[in-house]
């Protein structure tokens, strides 16, 4: 299922159909467990035959057809038993299918925390996995002892209640189990998380941790994240498996009962000797599903966490989703109305609220000192970031409430520092779209770095990320660059544009982007550097939570007057 797909239908279903999606595969589990519990019985009964009427008549037909109803049976009991765990496998990738777009998504639109996209990712491993490996089947299991136990009380009422009470102290293990082992697996999945995130963080700054000499000290603390979570993992896996092995015991101390009784009533000549097998036998099948349960009690507990933060995300998404109707290209028309911008998960506002309108071909340089708010500004106006306060429009259609995959199609954005994505150059530049060659190098020489591109081992189709070519910084941002370019966007906003890039490149850049200009794209950037300018019609210049617009050529003008510039600024916040 493409992403495209789930965008325009399933992302628009409510979270409880998606749920609901999987009932088909319950109840198919159910009706496979129904028979396979049933064809147990076969055992039990084959052993009754053989002793009661095959030993006493000496008739090897009667055994011959015996064993022949018995093998038939059992072989319809293996295929019953591996189309239910085949069921659970497609089950799992049903809800591959059905949450894992939502899941993946659902990181883009939560801006305050979007780290927590390989939690979920991960919680989705772990209930796929819970189901791929059958280890949900004891569960599916269990409403079948009593069948096996009403067999026993017809081999004979004391088999019976010693199965009845062995299987309510098997239940009382159980809840001892989950109630002393819940919270410590809990605590250890949060603190493995939390020592995962840690390590992630020191991999992607390795290049400055070597080199600042922090190895030692970032290993003492990753280790100690570890053993935290390796406590917690000790402790309740303590717990759980000091249970189960009083389970077990008590499993076999419940079979040698039956046994031992089963003798006993055979000599009181109240049972035949089948009787003593076939009840063991039953005693077994009637508890085995408590004891496996018992086993699989820790990935349970890990696989209900993550399912339930599975149905939360799901929730959410219902709740956020609704259906779109994809717009043309819009209008080259950016209004700014009342926009007040602040850091995810901060109420405080790092700019006073102000009004821009944009039309085609108007361009604004930001400029301001670092922490000023213009990385915060611009991931607003492009719709990365939700605004305190205040609407940002491009056409008429409010930039926060237009689905991404839709308004991306528009704007392009390339930050300070660009990130690429493993995959081909060509690939990154068109934004993994199936994008035509004369858009993706069309892109290229806009940016300038068409002719870089080329001079690579493969060209577009040199490889990055793992496994491939490694590029420099200015490589990197000049593929940035033309992702943003790419397909002509009414809106380009680029973060420091000109940072890492040589001579040469800038005035390939300052080329392409003039010509957007003139073609009448929108064009709002940040920048350091006063080569670029020439580009604003206006510069907006923010400083200590103040902001105020001047045009490029007074800017120019009193370049040579910093004080009276800095005065400006805080008369427009005033």
């Amino acid at each position: 299922m493409s992403t495209e797909t789930f965008s325009n239908k399933t992302g628009t279903v409510d979270w409880a159909l998606n749920k609901s999606s999987v009932k088909p595969y319950i109840v198919v589990t159910l009706l496979f467990s129904l028979v396979v519990n049933l064809l147990m019985l076969v055992s039990p009964l084959y052993m009754l035959q053989v002793y009661d009427r095959v030993l006493s008549s000496g008739s090897v037909e009667t055994l011959i057809m015996v064993s022949i109803a018995a093998i038939g049976l059992l072989s319809v009991y293996g295929f019953a038993e591996a189309a239910r765990r085949k069921t659970l496998a497609l089950m799992s990738e049903q809800i591959q299918n059905e949450y894992g777009p939502v899941v993946f998504m659902s990181s883009f639109r939560d801006e305050n925390s979007p780290q927590l996209l390989p939690k979920k990712l991960a919680d989705l491993s772990t209930v796929q996995n819970f189901l791929r490996h059958g280890l949900l089947l004891p569960f599916f299991d269990l409403p079948f002892t009593p069948l096996f136990l009403l067999a026993m009380f017809l081999v004979h009422p004391i088999i019976g209640w010693i199965g009845v009470i062995g299987g309510l102290v098997l239940i009382l293990i159980t809840v001892f189990t989950e109630l002393s082992s819940r919270k410590s697996v809990e605590e250890a999945m949060q603190a493995e998380t939390v020592a995962n995130n840690f390590a992630n963080e020191i991999s992607r700054n390795r290049s400055v941790i070597s080199s600042l000499g922090m190895v030692t000290p970032l290993l003492s603390n990753w280790m100690s994240y570890r053993k935290q979570s390796s406590k917690m993992t000790m402790d309740g896996l303590g717990r759980s498996t000091f249970f189960s092995a009083q389970a077990k015991g008590l499993r076999q101390m419940l079979q040698v009962a039956a046994l031992g009784v089963g003798g006993f009533l055979v000599l009181q000549l109240e049972m035949s000797a089948g009787a003593i097998i076939a009840g063991s036998i039953l005693m077994g099948r009637a508890l085995a599903p408590i004891d496996q349960a018992l086993g699989a009690w820790r990935q349970l507990i890990r696989a209900r966490s993550a399912w339930f933060s599975l149905e939360d995300t799901m929730a959410r998404s219902g709740a956020s989703d609704g259906d779109f109707t994809p717009m043309l290209r819009p209008d080259a028309d950016l209004s700014i109305e009342s926009l007040m911008i602040a850091s995810p998960g901060s109420d405080a506002a790092l700019l006073p609220k102000f009004n821009v309108n944009l039309k085609a071909g108007a361009s604004i340089a930001i400029l301001g000192p670092s922490g000023s708010g213009k990385t915060s500004l611009l991931q607003t106006i492009v719709g990365a970031w939700e605004p305190l306060d205040g609407r940002v429009r491009l056409g008429g259609r409010d930039m926060h409430n237009w689905d991404a995959g839709d308004r991306g199609k528009y704007i392009g954005y390339a930050p300070q520092d660009v990130e690429l994505l493993p995959g081909t150059i060509a690939q990154n530049i068109s934004r993994f779209s199936d994008g035509t060659p004369e858009d993706i190098m069309g892109a290229a020489q806009k940016a300038g770095f068409h002719d870089m591109i080329l001079r690579l081992p493969e060209g577009y189709d040199t490889r990055v990320g793992p496994g491939g070519s490694h590029l420099s910084q200015g490589q990197q941002k000049g593929v940035g660059l033309a992702r943003a370019i790419y397909r002509d966007p009414v809106l380009l906003v680029l973060d420091e544009p000109g940072t890492n890039l040589d001579r040469a490149s800038l005035l390939g850049l300052q080329r392409g982007l003039a010509e957007m200009k003139s073609n009448g794209n929108i064009l709002i950037f940040a920048t350091h550097d006063m080569r670029l300018l020439s580009l604003a019609d206006n510069v907006l210049l923010l400083d200590n939570r103040s902001l105020k617009m001047v045009s490029t050529q007074d800017y120019m003008a009193t370049m040579a007057h910093p004080r009276q510039i800095a005065t400006s600024a805080k008369e427009g916040a005033a």
